[in-house]
């Protein structure tokens, strides 16, 4: 008996690999709707994805997309007094890119940093009280107060150093 159950339980593992090695993931043609669409596997476009995106334009999006000090880091000089946590993501674009909203909501606030440290924050319509922030961007496109629908251009990039955008949520 024990023979048995040793075979039966390597015919199940060896059944569970071969449906598993041949399984494919399609996500079927981009969707189609009113306004904005995310094309998949996306949740959240990215800050830079344009909302007119086709599926080979984002493949590429995906493809050269480079993100640095994720979230959790801490960072600073050498001294202790000058660590700090980073609390966002940085993705690497070049000084320009045009930066879009990734959820539609209100503008609550525009931080005018100096030349390369502004940003702007954005109230997520659908869960009140969390924001969006980009920071590392100029050049504003709205205003604070005004309602922003996703995908619309609000900021370009622009950082001394490696260009990038800081992107995070919080509560505000």
């Amino acid at each position: 008996m024990f023979k048995y159950s040793n075979i039966s339980l390597l015919s199940i593992s060896l059944l569970v690999v071969i449906s598993i090695s041949n399984c494919t993931r399609d996500f079927g043609p981009s969707p189609v709707n009113e306004g904005y669409s995310i094309l998949p596997p996306s949740k959240l476009p990215w800050p830079h994805q344009k909302p007119d995106l086709d599926i080979n334009d984002y493949n590429v999006l995906i493809k050269d997309l480079w993100i640095i000090n994720n979230f959790g880091q801490y960072q600073g000089g050498d001294t202790k007094e000058s660590l700090y946590f980073h609390d966002g993501l940085d993705i690497v674009l070049d000084n320009g890119t045009k930066i879009y909203s990734i959820v539609s909501g209100y503008v609550r606030y525009i931080h005018d940093g100096g030349e390369y440290y502004s940003s702007v924050i954005i109230e997520d319509e659908e869960k009140p009280l969390f924001a969006w922030i980009y920071s590392h961007v100029y050049n504003f496109q709205i205003d604070t107060g005004e309602y922003v629908p996703q995908g619309n251009y609000i900021a370009d990039i622009n950082f001394q150093g490696l260009p990038h955008i800081h992107l995070f949520s919080n509560r505000i």
